[in-house]
């Protein structure tokens, strides 16, 4: 695994185009996190709340992205095994947006 990865990133809500694929320096995981390397990921109605603007917690930039497939990378917490298949969903802290 390299020190980079790509992510889908906004700087600010607005229309698709503010979606944005960028490289980014990969998170170090602290001990209770865990890094996982993604095989793949969703974009959904929360990501578009968000892109429109309608979730008033969200700091931007914003790396999207609250549902993810992959192999455990890292976990310094000892919680899951390096290689390990894992599914990720939404964090409890973000807000979804308007119904």
């Amino acid at each position: 695994m390299t020190n980079m990865m790509r992510a889908v990133v906004i700087h600010a809500p607005g229309g698709p185009d503010v979606l944005k694929i960028e490289n980014r320096a990969v998170p170090v995981p602290q001990a209770g996190q865990v890094l996982i390397q993604v095989k793949a990921f969703g974009l959904n109605r929360s990501e578009i709340f968000t892109r429109r603007g309608h979730s008033p917690n969200v700091v931007f930039p914003r790396v999207l992205s609250i549902e993810a497939v992959g192999v455990v990378a890292s976990a310094p917490g000892g919680e899951f095994v390096p290689g390990e298949q894992v599914a990720a969903v939404m964090e409890a802290s973000s807000s979804p947006g308007p119904e």
